[in-house]
Parts: C-alpha cells; structure tokens; sequence
C-alpha cells in the first residue's frame, strides 16, 4: 500500500508470505469463491483498500473489481459493507 511507501520509491521489498496471501486472496476473488475469501480475509493480513497490480492488464483492480470480473455479488456485497 502507499501508506507503505513513505519514500515513495519506485519498488518496495514485500514479504513472501504476504504476497503470496495478497495472491490467493485476488485469485479467491477472481473466481468468485466467497468462503476462501472471508477465510483468507479473517487472516487480518489483507488490505482491502489498495488495488492489485496486474502485469498483464492495463489498469489495477481493486478487491471490489475483482469480485465483479469473479461474477460474485455474495463477494461484492460482503467488499462494499466491509470497506464502507
């Protein structure tokens, strides 16, 4: 997250396993898989409000597009009155 980057560099170091559960977290979204993603979320470990980054795709998704793309309004429901 920005809040992160307090010299505003251009690349930060990232913990594996923070990565890695960032990962899973966007993959349980993306395909819309609403219990994987409460369980990762309860990690306390997740931050909802900074987008992930896409190398393939133009522009970064927040947790709530990612929910969408994934077709679950469960997801974007439980994004919107956690986040909100």
């Amino acid at each position: 997250p920005e809040t992160y980057n307090v010299k505003k560099t251009s690349t930060v170091k990232v913990c594996t396993s923070c990565d890695s559960l960032a990962k899973r977290f966007q993959h349980s979204l993306l395909e819309g898989r609403y219990e994987t993603a409460l369980e990762l979320y309860l990690t306390g470990n997740i931050n909802l409000r900074v987008p992930f980054a896409f190398k393939s795709e133009r522009d970064d998704m927040f947790p709530v597009h990612c929910a969408i793309k994934g077709k679950s309004e469960k997801l974007l429901r439980w994004l919107v009155e956690t986040q909100c």
